[in-house]
């Protein structure tokens, strides 16, 4: 025993050791795998004398490495990000690791109408992000600010119907929004009942009912240019408890306000997509070019058709999926008429083209 304590001492007196303290704070820092696990952050890992830390952000992953073999590390590309969408956001996969609430950000939230507002469920906020510059922080929600709130639907129950009559034939149409009965009947040529009408929509139609000042309009017929025959006449009515109101014009009438044919279009436009899926088609736009606005793309009875190039399909022939510029026999025929860019083949040679 008395030996033991001997050659303690002169460990202990040895000026060409470092202290002993030393020598147990350097043996008792952990690997980087196990501090991340017991909730060091990964930019705070560190390592023992003489190493640094490589970080590799993508994979969430750390190295303690010599300074020759970082600089290796990078040349090799071990600390590149690699391309990513959105959901594969290095920082928000480690603003999440980290048990922080990633904030869904919209840079343009001072234009956000009330139309939008409900069509994204009713709440939006606008926050700054402390995980945008910091993705190690404990929270990631600053200076949030409510840029629109809806609860539950906040339309009254209202009636709608807007009419034309005239033209040379002498036709008479009608649609009628009912939102009671959560409906839409069309008359005239063709009769149909078309529905249900989802809430969003309701509460978009009745935002731009409300936005358009349709109630504080005064309640006139616009008439036609004198001297004009073989015009449509149009009517739009809206009533609602305690309100009303009723507008008239013809195609050839001047100085209809403006906020009565946006009401009008809009009418229209839900007519017109509610046909559309009541054919399986598929609403939107369908073209490149700008200021086009949605439509009905149809669906094909030829889907799947094999082919060798468009002149035998209702639509076109599309390559392969994953297929790339360059030769292939044969490709399927697109299941709607309309599309905005696909890979298609065309005698064998597969090429991408605008459709539309």
């Amino acid at each position: 025993m008395q030996e033991a304590e001997a050659n303690f001492e002169i460990l202990g007196r040895s000026e060409k050791l470092r202290p002993f303290t030393e020598f147990i704070e350097e043996k008792i820092i952990p690997p980087p795998l196990k501090q991340i696990k017991a909730g060091v952050a990964l930019v705070d890992v560190i390592c023992n004398e003489g190493k640094v830390p490589a970080y590799k952000y993508h994979a969430m992953r750390v190295a303690c490495v010599s300074l020759e073999t970082e600089s290796q590390l990078v040349l090799r590309g071990w600390a590149l990000l690699r391309l990513h969408m959105y959901d594969d956001d290095p920082s928000r996969a480690l603003c999440e690791r980290y048990n922080g609430n990633w904030l869904t950000e919209h840079r343009e939230c001072e234009y956000i109408s009330p139309q939008q507002c409900s069509l994204m469920g009713g709440e939006f906020s606008e926050c700054e992000s402390a995980c945008r510059n910091d993705p190690t922080a404990e929270i990631c929600t600053l200076q949030c600010v409510l840029v629109c709130s809806i609860e539950g639907n906040h339309f009254p129950e209202f009636g709608l119907t807007f009419s034309r009559e005239g033209g040379i034939a002498g036709i008479t149409q009608s649609i009628s929004i009912d939102t009671q009965n959560n409906l839409i009947e069309v008359s005239g040529f063709n009769s149909k009942t078309l529905g249900p009408i989802s809430t969003e929509d309701m509460q978009l139609l009745w935002d731009i009912i409300s936005e358009n000042q349709f109630f504080e309009l005064d309640s006139v017929t616009y008439p036609p240019v004198e001297g004009s025959a073989d015009y449509f006449t149009y009517t739009l009515d809206v009533v609602t408890s305690p309100k009303s109101n009723t507008i008239t014009w013809t195609d050839t009438s001047e100085k209809i306000p403006d906020s009565v044919k946006t009401i009008a279009q809009h009418v229209e436009s839900i007519v017109n997509q509610k046909e559309c899926e009541s054919i399986d088609g598929k609403w939107g736009i369908w073209s490149n070019y700008p200021f086009v606005s949605s439509t009905c793309n149809p669906p094909t009875s030829d889907v799947g058709k094999e082919c060798a190039d468009s002149s035998q399909c209702q639509s076109f022939c599309q390559a392969k999926e994953g297929s790339v510029i360059g030769t292939e026999d044969t490709g399927m025929c697109y299941g709607f008429e309309l599309a905005i860019c696909m890979q298609e083949v065309r005698n064998g040679i597969v090429d991408p083209e605008w459709c539309q």
